[in-house]
């Protein structure tokens, strides 16, 4: 992932607010974006801060590199943890949400919401 389709990410990012999971549907709230993390609280989260609010949880760009670069090689990626055609990272299902959200000019979502691939 250039670093130009990092930045375009993380601005569009930015604009959305929250972001809900589309295997299933949790909202995610965009708390910060940098060059190297997206930091998200998820409504579901059991842990807490010490203002009682879900903690939030960090995507690394790593996260998002291999998510991109498994696109590329296979056309698509299954939005299922643990799934074979899932690509081995942690919080698969929202980063893989977070980059059709952000790119649906270059990214389609299956009717059932549990894979994405690329446009032709």
């Amino acid at each position: 992932m250039t670093d130009e389709l990092w930045n375009l990410l993380t601005t569009r990012l930015e604009g959305q607010g929250t972001i809900t999971t589309l295997g299933r549907r949790v909202p995610n709230e965009v708390v910060a974006t940098s060059n190297c993390d997206v930091e998200l609280r998820s409504q579901q989260a059991r842990k807490r801060d010490n203002k009682n609010r879900p903690k939030t949880r960090t995507l690394r760009r790593s996260s998002f590199e291999t998510w991109w670069a498994y696109l590329q090689e296979h056309g698509r990626a299954s939005l299922v943890a643990g799934d074979p055609e899932c690509p081995p990272t942690s919080h698969s299902c929202i980063t893989g949400t977070i980059l059709a959200v952000c790119f649906p000019e270059r990214i389609e979502v299956s009717a059932d919401r549990r894979e994405i691939r690329l446009r032709d």
